[in-house]
């Protein structure tokens, strides 16, 4: 794997798993607290959970045009 293809493949999963203790606290917010802390806290867990997804996402994106590309430059004459 190039240097390139493993920084991005880096981003995609560091996203996913940012993503995921956004919606570990997202849950937990919603089942154990209760009142002003558990809406203070739900709101926590959402803004980690939209910035996990984007940066996954676009890792994912990224990782997958750079692949697309060094395979297209395989294919050439």
């Amino acid at each position: 794997m190039t240097d390139k293809v493993q920084l991005l493949w880096e981003r995609a999963v560091i996203g996913g798993l940012v993503w995921a203790v956004g919606v570990a606290v997202v849950v937990w917010a919603l089942v154990s607290v209760g009142g002003g802390w558990g809406v203070f806290w739900t709101f926590v867990g959402l803004v980690i959970v939209v910035a996990g997804g984007t940066f996954a996402l676009i890792g994912t994106i990224a990782l997958g045009v750079k692949l697309g590309r060094e395979a297209a430059e395989l294919d050439e004459p």
